[in-house]
């Protein structure tokens, strides 16, 4: 055998060892659990600018059902309050981070509005009808968020509000997050109080087409997409039998899943960073009083050889 044959010989052999170390091992390589915030009340639900130095969560500052939308500086560490403390919740970043979108009740029920990411400029996108939560901003300026008729249910509307219609034909889900490319919307099961009640589904936009991607008992929830690869997302879920919600990460085409926090308090509300070195997330995992604001880092997926037909071989990198 020559050194051309031995080489190709050599690569096959490795090709599908490493494919076969892939299938069994990790999605995500993870890190440290960073605690970014230490505030006396609840910070739900953070989402971070398109950047990356700003998170934009709610907190129950003004007491129980007293939410506000609270602005974190990832460089200097402070947080600011943008909003009062009647009923403002679910918030998130436009596209170019200059806006932030939330839901508002401000006397006629929970509607979307939007204000400068200062929390100047505040202008509401809905009014009246049903309840409105959980905003996301398309690259095309359209907004995908849950409504509540006599269930929550997944909608898309215009970027001033207009031409509101339908997204899924399921009820009971909601919890709506977007792919970095616009392409995808995923979202999951809940009752009516936006607890997670079990599957997670995948809308894609360019096709129509709604995917269940878990069929299982456990309590699923707040899947949100890695922006390096939207094959995978993150989530909560229980389904590891205990009490308490961990992060879990799912391949929804290969249906690889990983375990990524074990952890005795709840990790709730898990969304990427937009360069994937970490996942946001909320949790109480100082054994304090307050869920704050927590940052897992993870590492990249390794480089890994992939074979094109019989006799073609390259190398695979993540993307940074």
């Amino acid at each position: 055998m020559n050194k051309v044959h031995k080489f190709w010989v050599f690569a096959i052999i490795l090709s599908l060892t490493m494919t076969n170390v892939s299938q069994a091992g990790q999605l995500i390589t993870v890190g440290d659990h960073v605690q970014l915030t230490d505030n006396a009340w609840h910070q739900s639900h953070p989402m971070p600018s398109p950047d990356g130095t700003l998170i934009v969560s709610y907190g129950n500052q003004g007491g129980e059902l007293q939410y506000g939308v609270d602005l974190f500086n990832c460089t200097t560490g402070i947080s600011t309050r943008l909003t009062d403390t009647t009923l403002n919740s679910t918030p998130s970043f436009s596209r170019d981070g200059t806006k932030i979108l939330y839901n508002a009740d401000t006397g006629d029920g929970w509607n979307i509005w939007k204000m400068n990411a200062d929390g100047t400029g505040k202008a509401a996108l809905t009014s009246g009808g049903p309840l409105k939560a959980n905003p996301n901003e398309l690259p095309d300026g359209r907004i995908v968020y849950q409504t509540w008729g006599s269930y929550w249910s997944i909608s898309i509307m215009n970027a001033d509000g207009s031409g509101a219609s339908a997204l899924s034909t399921l009820s009971d889900v909601g919890q709506p997050r977007v792919s970095a490319s616009g392409r995808y919307v995923t979202y999951g099961a809940q009752d009516a109080w936006g607890e997670g009640l079990g599957n997670i589904y995948v809308y894609d936009l360019l096709t129509n087409v709604e995917t269940q991607i878990t069929s299982d008992s456990a309590n699923h929830g707040y899947a949100s997409f890695n922006p390096l690869n939207e094959d995978m997302i993150v989530y909560q879920s229980k389904e590891d039998g205990g009490d308490n919600y961990n992060l879990w990460a799912l391949n929804w085409k290969t249906g690889l899943r990983q375990q990524l926090t074990f952890e005795d308090y709840d990790q709730l509300y898990p969304i990427f960073l937009p360069d994937g070195s970490g996942i946001l997330y909320s949790s109480l995992e100082d054994g304090g009083q307050y869920e704050n604001i927590w940052q897992l880092n993870v590492v990249p997926e390794p480089a890994t050889l992939l074979l094109f037909g019989i006799g073609g071989l390259a190398l695979n990198r993540s993307r940074k």
